[in-house]
């Protein structure tokens, strides 16, 4: 699954999660998260009312949400993680 997309999603939980990331002093240092539903292994029903968990969930959000190849993930309140409900293309 090596994707544009699949590297965005990669990337933004390298960068909250992981210490080592150059970036993480900009984000998980500053308290900035990735939230439950594109992280948690356990199922989750999407809005299409089927079972997806991490980055399936992310994928769905992305694709009924305007992503398109070339533009970038933007957080709408960045003292805030990413969230369906913070975030967008």
């Amino acid at each position: 699954m090596n994707t544009k997309l699949n590297s965005v999603f990669r990337a933004m939980k390298k960068r909250c999660l992981n210490p080592n990331d150059k970036s993480y002093i900009n984000y998980g240092a500053r308290g900035i998260t990735v939230c439950d539903e594109w992280l948690n292994p356990e199922k989750v029903y999407s809005v299409l009312g089927h079972p997806t968990k991490g980055y399936l969930a992310f994928q769905e959000w992305s694709l009924a949400n305007g992503y398109k190849e070339g533009l970038t993930l933007d957080r709408i309140d960045n003292e805030k993680g990413y969230s369906p409900s913070n975030c967008r293309w």
